[in-house]
């Protein structure tokens, strides 16, 4: 493909190199805007980054895979995508595969309790009204809750309490709250 220095594909925490080869610095570029992605909770499905002649493109093509593309600018992206489909037609094999059932990890309910702790440390008076604001707003059950789930609760939880105590304490309240996952 013309212009293209690499094009890979992000999907369950893996790096699949689909053309040219993935250096560490690109690497932890990408894994540095999706975690800003990520934590900043907005929607969004497609990043272009230009700078000098080069562009540093980032789409996610499906729930959690992503298609990254670092090449010139100008490049054709549509085009890529479409030899990108027709790669994969070519390798398909000829059986039918058995889709794996993709189970999502849970949290366990009790969490929540100590994140109500941890806020209510944080945030003093005002901590158990912004936790239950926020499982409120999301709409959040405590029983059959996924990690995905509750890392969202945790950045909204995060937001709100930037703004009663600022963005380092806030900081420091997630990170706190993230340690539990461990």
């Amino acid at each position: 493909m013309e212009g293209i220095n690499v094009v890979f594909l992000f999907e369950k925490g893996n790096l699949v190199c689909l053309e040219g080869e993935i250096k560490d610095e690109l690497k932890k570029t990408f894994l540095t805007i999706k975690e800003a992605i990520d934590f900043s909770g907005l929607p969004i499905s497609v990043y272009s980054i230009y700078f000098d002649n080069s562009l540093f493109y980032i789409e996610e093509i499906e729930e959690e895979k992503f298609l990254i593309i670092f090449g010139e600018k100008g490049i054709d992206i549509e085009k890529i995508k479409e030899e990108i489909e027709k790669k994969k037609e070519v390798e398909k094999p000829a059986e039918k595969k058995v889709k794996e059932e993709v189970v999502e990890e849970v949290v366990p309910e009790e969490i929540f309790d100590e994140v109500f702790e941890i806020t209510v440390k944080h945030l003093s008076a005002f901590g158990e009204m912004v936790f239950e604001n926020t499982l409120k707003d999301m709409r959040i059950e405590k029983k059959n809750t996924t990690l995905k789930k509750f890392r969202q609760f945790v950045r909204k939880l995060g937001a709100s309490a930037q703004m009663i105590v600022g963005p380092s304490k806030s900081q420091e309240m997630v990170k706190e709250i993230l340690n539990l996952l461990k």
